[in-house]
Order: C-alpha cells, then sequence, then structure tokens
C-alpha cells in the first residue's frame, strides 16, 4: 500500500473523534477530573475544579463491578473449550492446560491494570481501547490507549478491523523502536542533544488496517509483512507525515468496545443519561452548603454607627446607645431558606445518578431487604440484571476477538507446549491454497454476571418445568414430556451454575454409557420375557398333569 494513501487513510479515521471531544471533556470535568489532562495535555493544577462526587462514586462502583464480577484478578473468569463436537478426554486436557498458561500469562503482565483503565473509559465516556502484542524477553504486552487518542472503523460485519492512534514519544524511545536511522531528522537532531533526548516528546500515529491481499492464514509464525493479514504502519506527525515503518499483524491487535450504541462509531455513556441530574445536583449541593453556612454565620442589618463595636463572639458584650437599642439591631435576615428541600432534591438526583451507572444491581445483596421472599428476591434480581445485560453482552462480543488474539499469541510462541497435554491434530486447519489457519476456541465466561444473566434463562426454565409436572400431575398424560431432552436440561443447569468442566464425561463416554445402558435394558427385557414364557410352559404342563 503506498505511503501517501496511508497517511491520508490515518489521518482521516483518527479525525473521526473531534466530534466527541466536547462531550467527552464535560464528562471528565464532572465526573473524573483527572481524564481531563489525557484530552487537553494540561498539568493537574489547571484542571481541578467542582465535579459531582455521586456520580464519580456511582462511575468507581460499576468499573469495580465489572473488574470484580466479569474478570476479578486471581479466580478462574473465563475458559477456552474445544469448538468442534468431537470432544474428548484429549481436548478437554489440552484445553485445560491451556487455561491455566494463559491465566498466569495474564495475571504476570499489567492486564488487569489496563483492563481497569479500559474500563473506566468504556464507562465514563462510552468507549475504550487496549493493545495487545508479544514482544521479546517480555511475552505478552498490554497498554491502554486513552479516548481522545484514537479513532476506527468497523467492518460490514460490525467488528473494529482499522484503527488509527496517536502517541507521543521521547527521542530516546523512538530511537529504540525503529532506529535511528528510520526517524526523522528533527527527532535525530533533538536525540543528539542530551537535554532533549529524554525530555522532549514528539507525536507519532500507528495506524493498522486489513490487507486487502494476502494468503498464508494466522498459525505461521515468522511470516514476511506483506503476508500478514492486517497492515501494521507508524506515522510521524508533523511535516508531510511521513511513514517511518510498515509491519503486519496476524490478528487485529486492539481491543474496543463501546459501552451501548450510539450514532455513529462511539459509544453511549451512562453519564449521559444523566446530564442534567449531574448538573442539578452539584447546583442543589452548592445551595446546601449556602444554607448550612447561613445557620452557622447568619446574615445581619447592623446601624452604621456599630460598625466595628460589635462582638461577635460567644459570652461577649457589645455596649450600644439607648437610642439605637429600640431598633432591634443588629438582626438577621435572609435566612429562611427550606433545607429540607434542598435535601429532597439531592436525593432524587443521587437515586436517579447511581440507577443510571447500575449501583442498585451490582449491590443487589447487600441491599435485599431482608423480609422479603424468595421468590421476590429473584424476581428484583431478574429485573436488573435484564437492565445490564445489554452492555454485558456488547462487552463479551468485543473482548471474544482479543481473547482470540491472546491465544493465538500464546500458541504462535509455543507457550502451550508443556508436558501436560498433547495438543489436538484439528487445532490448525490446512487448505488446499496452503492457508494454516489456528481455529479460535469457544470462550465461556464465569464471572458473576455471565451467571446472572443466564440465572434470569434458568429461572424461565424452572417455572416451565414447574408448569409442566403441574399440568402432568392433574392430566396423567406424560407423552408431553417427550418434548424436553432431560439430558440437555441437566448439562445447560450445571454449566450454567459455573460446574467445572471435569464434571462432565466426553461425549463418546456418554454414547458408551447409553449403549451399555440400553443393552442392559434390553437383556432384561429379554430375561422377563423368558421368565414370562418359561412360567406359561410350567402353567401349561401343570394343566396338563391334571
Amino acid at each position: 500500500m503506498d505511503e501517501q494513501v496511508l497517511s491520508r487513510m490515518a489521518r482521516a479515521v483518527f479525525e473521526q473523534q473531534d466530534e466527541m471531544r466536547d462531550v467527552w471533556e464535560w464528562l471528565a470535568d464532572k465526573i473524573m477530573p483527572r481524564k481531563s489532562a489525557v484530552l487537553r495535555r494540561v498539568k493537574a493544577r489547571e484542571f481541578m475544579r467542582e465535579h459531582c462526587c455521586t456520580a464519580a462514586s456511582a462511575l468507581g462502583v460499576l468499573v469495580s463491578g465489572f473488574m470484580n464480577q466479569v474478570m476479578p484478578s486471581g479466580q478462574m473468569w473465563f475458559r477456552f473449550e474445544h469448538g468442534g463436537l468431537d470432544k474428548s478426554k484429549k481436548h478437554t486436557a489440552w484445553y485445560q492446560n491451556a487455561n491455566e498458561v494463559t491465566y498466569r500469562a495474564l495475571a504476570s503482565s499489567q492486564f488487569y491494570y489496563v483492563m481497569h483503565e479500559a474500563h473506566t473509559d468504556r464507562c465514563l465516556f462510552g468507549t475504550c481501547c487496549a493493545f495487545c502484542e508479544w514482544t521479546k524477553g517480555s511475552g505478552l504486552t498490554f497498554h491502554h490507549v486513552p479516548v481522545g487518542s484514537f479513532g476506527f472503523q468497523r467492518n460490514k460485519d460490525g467488528r473494529v478491523d482499522t484503527l488509527a492512534r496517536k502517541f507521543r514519544y521521547t527521542p530516546a524511545q523512538a530511537v529504540k523502536a525503529w532506529g535511528y536511522d528510520k526517524v526523522p531528522e528533527v527527532v535525530r537532531k533533538s536525540y543528539n542533544r542530551e537535554r532533549e533526548r529524554f525530555t522532549r516528546e514528539f507525536e507519532f500515529m500507528h495506524f493498522v488496517t486489513p490487507r486487502e491481499a494476502y494468503s498464508p492464514g494466522n498459525a505461521m509464525k515468522d511470516l514476511p509483512p506483506e503476508k500478514l493479514p492486517y497492515v501494521s504502519a507508524y506515522l510521524f506527525c508533523g511535516g508531510t507525515w511521513p511513514v517511518i515503518e510498515v509491519g503486519g499483524y496476524h490478528e487485529f491487535p486492539y481491543f474496543v468496545s463501546v459501552f451501548l450504541p450510539w450514532e455513529g462509531i462511539w459509544g453511549y455513556a451512562p453519564g449521559l443519561q444523566v446530564m442534567d441530574e449531574i448538573g442539578s445536583l452539584m447546583l442543589s449541593e452548592r445551595h446546601l452548603d449556602e444554607l448550612g453556612a447561613l445557620a452557622v454565620y447568619p446574615r445581619t442589618f447592623i446601624d452604621a454607627e456599630q460598625d466595628g463595636d460589635i462582638d461577635y463572639r460567644a459570652g461577649s458584650q457589645t455596649v450600644i446607645d439607648r437610642n439605637v437599642a429600640g431598633m432591634n439591631l443588629p438582626r438577621e435576615w435572609g435566612t429562611s431558606g427550606r433545607y429540607d428541600v434542598g435535601v429532597d432534591r439531592v436525593e432524587r438526583a443521587d437515586k436517579k445518578i447511581q440507577e443510571a451507572f447500575f449501583v442498585p444491581f451490582l449491590h443487589a445483596v447487600s441491599s435485599v431487604d431482608r423480609q422479603m421472599t424468595a421468590t421476590e428476591v429473584m424476581a428484583r434480581q431478574r429485573e436488573q440484571v435484564l437492565s445490564i445485560s445489554a452492555t454485558f453482552t456488547l462487552f463479551v462480543h468485543d473482548f471474544n476477538g482479543f481473547l482470540a488474539r491472546i491465544f493465538a499469541e500464546l500458541w504462535r510462541n509455543a507457550a502451550y507446549n508443556t508436558q501436560k497435554a498433547a495438543q489436538p491434530q484439528d487445532l490448525v486447519v490446512t487448505t488446499s491454497v496452503g492457508d494454516a489457519n489456528l481455529m479460535a476456541p469457544e470462550v465461556v465466561y464465569l464471572g458473576l454476571i455471565a451467571q446472572c444473566v443466564e440465572l434470569a434463562q434458568k429461572q424461565s426454565l424452572d417455572y416451565g418445568l414447574q408448569s409442566a409436572a403441574s399440568w402432568l400431575q392433574v392430566t396423567g398424560d406424560a407423552s408431553a414430556m417427550d418434548l424436553i431432552d432431560s439430558s440437555k436440561v441437566i448439562e445447560w443447569v450445571f454449566r450454567t451454575s459455573g460446574a467445572p468442566a471435569e464434571v462432565f464425561r466426553p461425549e463418546a463416554e456418554v454414547e458408551k454409557l447409553r449403549t451399555q445402558r440400553q443393552d442392559a435394558m434390553a437383556r432384561q427385557a429379554e430375561l422377563e420375557m423368558a421368565q414370562v414364557a418359561a412360567q406359561g410352559s410350567q402353567a401349561v404342563a401343570n394343566m396338563n398333569k391334571v
């Protein structure tokens, strides 16, 4: 691809974020001021201003909820499974080993810190981005890409496959990344000045987009850049925007997710639903502070001749003229504001803000009334689960591609080659044109939110089974139960309950047990028929004797 074409495409994709900067700055100012530094690149003392503590606290609860209930560090929150129907002990053992290796790789990297920052952006601005690559000596590395520093595009299937990201490097970092001869002359000059080598910063851009034509799949490790599915270009953001280096990736290296879909490519943030409430809450709290201050330090009228002569200290004495004594001065004025009305306005706005950030759902267990029945608790939880399932489903859809990238990087770099389990032969598929494609595994999420979403379906299943059992008890007609595959029902219940994969038998073993059971039932039926025949013969013989 021509370098000028790459440069124009990268700038066009990046400039899409300009239309959202005003919205993002408002959200940062009112909820999390530290994010304003990323958008404006200013020092901390310049962006400190009033913000809504309630919204900031609700944002923290939502971010912590996603981290603790979707991807908790130190716990098993997902697992890879074989995507085919012919699951066997070999597949189960290998994927179990792959899961353990993946968890160790994530724990030893910056993954959980990067995902915390990504979730913060997703819940605050509605859109987030993170980057994954394999580096020699460090293995898997992750980077948080702040909102306001990237633009992206989706393909016809709705997946992000093009992204342009700006970042800053010092001359020392740029030379280490690409080499002294590849960086622009202005960067080399700054590198040669000792005072600027580690202090001055230059702006660069990383642009990734699908390559128009390529042949090999993603299983081959050592391939030239022009053979890789995604083109990767680094540009210098200055002058004519020259391309510094062109490479490639087997998979799209960025994770981009939105909180809820909005117009265009950007996500809709929870805070946008309660913009008026955030402004009203901040104004009401200022008024309540003023009323509280007036209660302690009330306004007073004083006579002009008393100015400087009145002592407001407790137990003090002020000498006044008899002519002024009858004027009832000094006296309070303008201190009759309704503090209770202000508190009520604050509580209403506070409730709406917390609901927008799903705080009631995330605090469902601790906030449940102990007098509620189990049915009421389940109904309340189901309603809350349905409210958050949309954003959770979007996250899973976007994150599956990122997990496939992580899986492929570990596989290509032999991280899964251990003595614990042999690799299944069908993991790599070779086509007639020589493509070697690594089959992406199925991903099963085990976090609390995933279980709650599936629990809502399980409650519907329980209700249906109870209704069917009641109908069967009344009519006595058991033929209707032929519609239900009881083994699949039990399997689904166990999987939605988070049962480990080890409790399930492989398909071949299940079929063997079923065949043995059918054979035993057939033998039992033959034995019973033989016994009946023998009893009939004996009865006939007895009758003949008589």
